[in-house]
């Protein structure tokens, strides 16, 4: 019988495991390593250290996000086409672009070590909204993202890769982005069941689904209240029970993020106690655009000093 996961996925310092690093590894037993483009250099570099990774935790999970357009942190193979474009191909009569962009995707991290990827978006794009999304977004119709994301997660599967839909319930329609501040979401809850379809249509083909750091106050008459779902036992619970997630595991997305407040280990309790699975620190300051460049030295000695059950 393997040993048991404390429920973390953990970013790492740099191009090699530093020697805190190695212990803290092997002691904590994160869930999965999530890897950035601070982590990637060159191949023999980035297979050195899945490689020392893999020492460490031998039989951990390595994750990367890794969409295509503007988020690809690999890009040794060369660029890989947006969420946008893929659903245009497929709009336009080409009907194994889903697959394709999946089986590429997959095959392209499998051959680094990588076992799964935070892929794909199925925020539905909504016209007005912030641009954080825009293009990462296979399209405005529900249909067209439902199947587009069912193939790439089919084209995943073949490569031996595991997906993860994202950002649930929906953060096309937001007006801010979360690595800066918590977008509030306001509309009726015919539009917000709109949003919610992709995620509730694919949870049981997905073994896991990200949350979003968003506020839905007037969602169901405001019974959900002003906490962001990630932080929300109340709408965590519906989610489970109306969106199909029963039976998958809900990851709460990057704890960095400026949506999110309290200090970091606090918004990891938070998270867990609100009824995430697991918990994604990458340990990354938000400079500007996304998560993943600079490490937090603070954020990781914070963690570092929490105990979980393992």
């Amino acid at each position: 019988m393997s040993t048991p996961f404390s429920p973390l996925i953990v970013g790492v310092e740099g191009l090699k495991l530093t020697p805190v690093e190695r212990v803290w590894l092997a002691d904590v037993r994160p869930y999965a390593v999530v890897l950035f483009a601070r982590n990637i250099a060159e191949p023999s570099q980035l297979l050195d250290l899945v490689g020392e990774i893999k020492t460490a935790v031998p039989d951990v999970r390595l994750v990367v996000d890794q969409e295509g357009g503007r988020v690809q942190r690999l890009t040794f193979d060369g660029p890989l086409p947006s969420a946008a474009e893929v659903g245009a191909r497929w709009a336009g009569g080409a009907t194994m672009a889903g697959f394709e962009w999946g089986y590429q995707i997959g095959e392209s991290v499998a051959k680094y070590g990588f076992d799964w990827v935070f892929a794909p978006c199925v925020d539905r794009r909504v016209p007005g909204a912030h641009a954080i999304i825009g293009d990462r977004a296979i399209s405005e119709d529900v249909g067209e993202i439902v199947r587009v994301a069912s193939d790439f997660l089919d084209g995943l599967k073949h490569a031996k890769v595991e997906g993860c839909l994202k950002h649930v319930p929906g953060h096309g329609r937001a007006t801010v982005d979360s690595h800066h501040g918590l977008p509030v979401v306001r509309g009726t809850d015919e539009e917000m069941a709109l949003d919610f379809k992709p995620f509730k249509t694919l949870a049981t083909k997905a073994g896991f689904v990200m949350t979003a750091h968003i506020a839905y106050p007037d969602f169901m008459g405001g019974i959900f209240g002003e906490l962001p779902v990630t932080m929300n036992a109340d709408f965590l619970t519906w989610m489970r029970d109306e969106m199909n997630f029963a039976k998958g595991k809900i990851v709460a997305d990057d704890m960095g993020m400026e949506a999110l407040g309290g200090d970091y280990a606090s918004r990891v309790r938070g998270s867990l106690e609100a009824g995430c699975d697991l918990v994604c620190c990458s340990f990354s300051l938000i400079k500007k655009g996304m998560a993943g460049s600079y490490f937090d030295s603070e954020a990781a000695a914070a963690v570092r000093g929490m105990r979980f059950k393992v």
